[in-house]
């Protein structure tokens, strides 16, 4: 077993491992970059209604939050904006001060620009800053946009959704395990 899964690639550290696999009646897969290619793209944006503007104006807000970030969901952010209005995210990246930027680890990004504060990141970001948001459920990651200032609470302006593409051969992989009898 050490050899064969050796010369495809598959390096094990010993065969009491491949016994331990051999024993395993479910799998739990860490999706991306295992099941899905980590190319992260935006699938939806969606604004609530009566505040304030358009799905354009959230990308701009959440943009502008993740403009020091280089986590996958901030790119695929920029790179949304910028294939829709180069000029636009050209004319946020001249902004060099990151003096208002935070970063909160599972939470999102709080950033203050002009007396502006933003807030992009999960329900748990909401939640900590106690901002009302209503629940999405949809494919992908959630990303929800907040903004108010000092003075103001937050709101939020709405969500946009991220999602990530599935390898070729991962419904494949999937159906080969469950045909031996491995739940996921």
């Amino acid at each position: 077993g050490l050899g064969g899964a050796s010369a495809n690639g598959i390096l094990i550290k010993g065969s009491n491992y491949i016994e331990a696999l051999a024993k395993c009646d479910v799998l739990v897969f860490d999706k991306t970059g295992t099941l899905t290619k980590g190319n992260f793209k935006v699938a939806e944006i969606k604004a609530v209604p009566d505040e304030q503007g358009s799905e354009k104006t959230l990308l701009e807000k959440a943009v502008i939050a993740e403009l020091f970030s280089n986590h996958p969901i901030a790119l695929s952010l920029k790179n949304e904006l910028k294939s829709i209005d180069n000029e636009l995210y050209n004319k946020l990246t001249k902004v060099t001060d990151s003096s208002g930027y935070e970063e909160i680890t599972g939470h999102g990004i709080k950033a203050q620009v002009n007396g502006e504060i933003i807030y992009v990141g999960s329900k748990k970001l909401m939640d900590k800053f106690g901002i009302s948001y209503k629940t999405v459920e949809t494919l992908g990651t959630v990303v929800y946009v907040a903004c108010g200032n000092k003075s103001q609470q937050a709101t939020c302006l709405g969500y946009i959704a991220i999602s990530d593409e599935m390898k070729s051969d991962a419904k494949a992989a999937i159906d080969g395990l469950k045909k031996i009898g491995i739940d996921n």
